[in-house]
């Protein structure tokens, strides 16, 4: 028997688990997780992977224009729910052409168990989505519409395979698609509304929604293993799987460690060094300002809230500038992957660059910008005398396996994802061919303008070296990239003034570029870490701290569902998304 019936019924059950799960928050939440990681897999590791191996990288640039459009007409138009109106019409319309495609492979398959589960799987979710999201805006009876038209789509593609496939496997198909998945990981972001939910101020239960978060994903799993994949995609998916094994136990020890010794900075560094910091002239200001700065585990986004405290205190703004500049740029979990991923003398170069962009930068924006302060000083603090050692201890183990952990893990996959993504695709573009200088230049100025954290920023330049670009132009990435964001420059504006943030952002640029051709200079014969090729043997102590280290991330899954745990990837976004405080329910995100 055929499973055309099946997967159409599957559909339709949403309706009814919609109604009973609304009644029950507990339940409503982990459908909710559970429902975001399948559709996530669905775009992620079925729709994008097959468009890529057939259409090549380029397709993630309509990806991104997706994800990026809906933003950007958001902030621009004012009009939220609007946009995500059209988001979501646009996202369900792409899940269609998929449905089309789904229904061939339903007409050239036999049945048996795992078909009939990975139909269920995939099914039942698609139908929740649609009644979610079309549901609150257009109503029952269009969300019924947009049901039936997949139902449809499905049997269109069963019956009329042959004619159905041509057309949907153009250039033209594959780019909108892109584009739908862009807008589809938008719309995803944005929690079910419900007026019942909202109205009774009820908030969504994060660790259900973290629950239902770890069975899609062991779902997930599953149908990724009983999935067939085509040739096109098979070459890049395998090579990008090796990157991400061998980047994941390649770091994992060194991680472990980082959070340990976080925990030990973060419970045992005084409060005392603020007045320590405003002794001296400029110069050893900003030297104290780095070296306090360097080993903490802070990105530039978390960095920001105690740069301003620092200057509430009456901290100079050499030794806070440099603070501000340094602390993002290493950290104890930088430093430590930084040596298996990059090598010692790329490390040591990293951590002496580093430094010295924090002291440069702090003298020319303190010699060249009036020192404004737009906030008043205060010298109030919090003593922790009263705390015995282990108290101490267990806070600052608290803080590495809780606030740490949540904000750097998610930096830390996005990095070696993205490492991994792009691995195949490097060798393509040739960027050994591009002088040394000109390299320097270009990844500078492309590190200057992105959100991207010490750790995550590793394994990418350890793909970039591996692939012909020098050294120097690493450094200026590794340099500009952590240290500075859009963010920062309007925290430096408002506490200071606007000539403050411009001479910031052209001294991190100008410096990390000047670092960058020095590096050059002094390493003409540099060696990049291979690993691809390397037959690398991981012993147990590698498998097991990766094994210690997916069960802290899982954890903080489980504690915050993975939407909050994502979004720490979004500046001022890490833990506002998805509330419903206000008086009506109007909005359905924020």
């Amino acid at each position: 028997m055929s499973l055309l019936f099946p997967s159409i019924a599957f559909l339709f059950i949403a309706p009814a688990l919609h109604t009973f799960s609304i009644k029950k928050d507990y339940f409503y939440s982990s459908l909710n997780g559970f429902v975001f990681v399948i559709i996530a897999a669905l775009v992620g590791v079925e729709i994008l992977p097959e468009l890529i191996g057939t259409e090549g990288p380029e397709v993630t640039i309509m990806l991104l224009l997706g994800l990026a459009l809906p933003f950007i007409s958001e902030k621009m138009l004012h009009r939220t729910r609007v946009v995500h109106k059209v988001a979501v019409l646009v996202g369900v319309f792409g899940l269609i052409i998929h449905i089309l495609a789904d229904g061939t492979a339903l007409a050239m398959e036999s049945v048996d168990a795992n078909l009939a589960l990975s139909v269920a799987l995939h099914r039942v979710p698609i139908g929740l989505f649609v009644w979610w999201f079309i549901r609150p805006h257009f109503g029952s009876i269009v969300a019924y519409v947009m049901l039936s038209l997949i139902a449809v789509g499905t049997l269109l593609g069963f019956h009329f395979s042959d004619s159905i496939l041509s057309p949907l496997q153009t250039s033209t198909v594959a780019y909108f698609q892109a584009f739908v998945v862009g807008t589809l990981i938008h719309v995803l972001f944005h929690k079910p509304p419900s007026r019942h939910i909202c109205s009774s101020r009820k908030k969504i239960n994060q660790r259900a929604e973290g629950v239902g978060n770890i069975i899609g994903l062991i779902c997930a799993i599953y149908l990724l293993a009983n999935s067939d994949t085509h040739s096109a995609e098979t070459s890049w998916l395998s090579e990008m799987g090796e990157t991400l094994t061998y980047l994941a136990l390649e770091t994992a020890p060194m991680l472990l460690i980082a959070f340990l010794f976080a925990g030990v900075i973060k419970a045992f560094m005084p409060d005392s060094f603020v007045s320590w910091l405003t002794r001296g002239r400029s110069f050893n200001q900003a030297t104290k300002g780095m070296a306090v700065g360097i080993p903490l585990p802070l990105c530039s986004c978390s960095v920001v809230p105690v740069y301003q405290s620092l200057i509430n205190k009456g901290v100079p703004q050499s030794a806070a500038i440099a603070f501000l500049i340094a602390t993002p740029e290493l950290g104890i979990d930088a430093i430590l992957i930084s040596l298996p991923l990059l090598g010692a003398e790329m490390t040591v170069t990293r951590l002496v660059g580093a430094a010295l962009l924090a002291v440069i930068v702090a003298l020319l924006v303190s010699k060249f910008s009036n020192g404004e302060n737009k906030v008043s000083h205060s010298h109030d603090s919090e003593s922790e005398a009263g705390q015995t050692f282990t108290q101490k201890l267990k806070s600052g183990m608290h803080y590495s396996t809780h606030d740490l952990l949540d904000h750097i893990a998610p930096w830390i996959l996005v990095g070696i994802i993205i490492a991994a993504f792009i691995q195949p695709f490097l060798g393509q573009l040739q960027l050994a061919a591009i002088p040394g200088g000109l390299q320097v230049i270009l990844f500078a100025i492309l590190g200057i303008p992105v959100y991207v954290c010490a750790s995550s920023a590793t394994p990418l330049v350890a793909i970039f070296l591996m692939n012909g670009v020098s050294p120097g132009a690493g450094l200026a990435f590794l340099l500009a990239g952590p240290a500075t964001n859009i963010s920062t420059f309007g925290v430096l504006a408002k506490l200071h003034n606007q000539s403050t943030a411009t001479i910031l952002a052209i001294s991190c640029l100008v410096t990390s570029i000047g670092l960058g051709l020095a590096t050059n200079f002094v390493l003409p014969d540099f060696q990049p870490t291979s690993f691809v090729d390397d037959e690398h043997h991981f012993n147990w102590i590698h498998w097991s701290a990766l094994i210690v280290l997916m069960a802290l991330f899982a954890y903080s899954v489980l504690r915050r569902g993975l939407r909050a745990f994502i979004l720490e990837l979004i500046p001022h976004q890490h833990s506002n998304h998805g509330s419903c405080s206000h008086s009506n329910c109007e909005h359905h995100h924020h």
